[in-house]
C-alpha cells in the first residue's frame, strides 16, 4: 500500500520536520507560551500588573493560540512530524489549564 509520501510508511513520517507552515507554528508557539509560562510564574518579570489578572489572562490567550495552532496544523493540515505531535499534546492540556485559571483570575469577587 502506497502512502502519499511517495511510499515511506506512516511511521517513517513521524521522525520527519514539518511540511507546512503551520507544522513549524505550532511548537514555535508552545516554546514561547513555556518561556512565558515561566517568566509569570518566577516572577522574572517584576511589574506590578502581571500580579492582577494581566498575568493569566496574557497566558491563556498565549497558550490558546499555540494550542489552535497545533489543532489546525494535526489534523486539518495532517501534519505527523514529531515536533508538531509534541506540541500537540504540550498545548492543549497546558491551554485548558490556562484558560481555566485566567477565567477564575478575572472572575470579579
Amino acid at each position: 500500500m502506497a502512502s502519499q509520501d511517495g511510499g515511506a510508511s506512516a511511521s517513517r513520517r513521524v521522525w520527519r520536520l514539518p511540511r507546512h507552515a503551520s507544522g513549524w507554528w505550532a511548537p514555535a508557539l508552545t516554546m514561547v507560551s513555556l518561556a512565558l509560562a515561566w517568566a509569570l510564574v518566577t516572577h522574572a518579570m517584576p511589574w506590578s500588573v502581571f500580579d492582577t489578572w494581566v498575568a493569566p489572562v496574557t497566558l491563556a490567550i498565549a497558550v490558546d493560540t499555540a494550542a489552535g495552532v497545533a489543532l489546525f496544523a494535526v489534523p486539518r493540515r495532517r501534519e505527523r512530524s514529531l515536533v508538531t505531535i509534541a506540541a500537540l499534546v504540550i498545548a492543549v492540556p497546558m491551554a485548558v489549564f490556562a484558560t481555566i485559571m485566567s477565567l477564575v483570575a478575572a472572575w470579579p469577587e
